[in-house]
């Protein structure tokens, strides 16, 4: 599918535009084991190492849990608005 979160795409923006690539690669996501990996491959890597060794039982939670990382992250960098420096892994 080619699809990666970027550091400027919101989760809420990765998840919809997987949504809508999804329907038109069905085998790349036949399964919810299979749709759960294509997903959390395509995540930036500050948010995918946040979620590695959890175990993450359905699509729905992989979506919460990724979307609760990036509130968190969001939070801090509020809080720190003097530090607004790119990560080179986002």
């Amino acid at each position: 599918m080619g699809l990666k979160m970027s550091g400027t795409m919101t989760m809420m923006q990765y998840t919809s535009k997987f949504k809508e690539l999804s329907r038109f690669v069905l085998e790349f996501v036949s399964s919810e084991r299979l749709k759960m990996r294509r997903f959390k491959e395509s995540l930036t890597f500050y948010i995918w190492n946040q979620l590695v060794g959890q175990p993450i039982l359905t699509y729905q939670e992989l979506y919460e849990r990724a979307a609760k990382v990036e509130r968190g992250k969001t939070e801090l960098r509020a809080l720190n608005p003097i530090n607004h420096k790119r990560n080179v892994f986002e």
